[in-house]
């Protein structure tokens, strides 16, 4: 009950903002689909250079008022970037902390980032059921990255990654994870040159409204 509840708030609120294609794609998906992703993470207590964005940026909390800016859906113009800013509506209403953004010198957000720390791990799985590992006391997750269309090309997700990593290590954390989609290469590029190597595949599968998953460790080199 508590599942279909959950997807009846995304197909809600989907329907609310008139995201109809976003509507009907959500439940052909949840009918029957298959997908992987990448699991990648890096080792905090290396040394690392983080990458330089083309623009000046820093970090901070999400603020209320960055949710109107970054994620405006009347101004999304293609269905996935409606389905993007729509995903991360619903996280931010769900309360997970924490999440932080990048702004430029002016003070404008222009990318968003979940910094998930292992004390949130019974909020974790009550929100993805089982789409992250249970995260070890020296384990962190980066989760549901966004950049607005008007920052793209900037090299801004590398950067504002490896700000938000060093938060991370201050927290005592040494493993930091993300999860990407096999198709997004320009993520797994951005997390590549923010220090990330792969070292799981996951495998997602929705069979009529019921979503399981498979993880498989990959070998040195990146096989499985």
């Amino acid at each position: 009950m508590k599942r279909l509840s959950q997807l009846g708030g995304v197909l809600v609120t989907q329907l609310r903002e008139g995201n109809i294609v976003g509507l009907i794609r959500n439940l052909r998906r949840r009918v029957y689909s298959t997908s992987r992703s990448f699991g990648l993470r890096r080792d905090l207590t290396s040394p690392y250079d983080v990458p330089t964005a083309d623009i000046a940026l820093s970090i901070r909390p999400l603020e209320q008022a960055d949710v109107g800016i970054l994620l405006d859906t009347m101004q999304s113009p293609s269905r996935q970037e409606m389905e993007d800013r729509v995903s991360r509506i619903l996280l931010v209403k769900r309360g997970l902390p924490t999440c932080f953004v990048a702004v430029d010198a002016s003070g404008t957000p222009c990318f968003m980032q979940w910094l998930i720390l292992p004390d949130q791990n019974t909020r974790l799985q009550s929100i993805f059921h089982g789409g992250f590992p249970i995260l070890e006391p020296d384990e962190a997750l980066l989760e549901d990255t966004y950049t607005h269309p008007r920052f793209r090309g900037k090299h801004i997700m590398a950067h504002a990654t490896g700000l938000i990593a060093e938060q991370a290590r201050q927290r005592g954390i040494r493993w930091l994870l993300t999860f990407v989609h096999e198709s997004n290469s320009v993520s797994l590029k951005a997390n590549e040159r923010a220090g990330f190597d792969p070292y799981v595949v996951r495998k997602e599968q929705w069979r009529f409204f019921r979503r399981s998953f498979e993880y498989t460790p990959l070998r040195p080199g990146g096989t499985s």
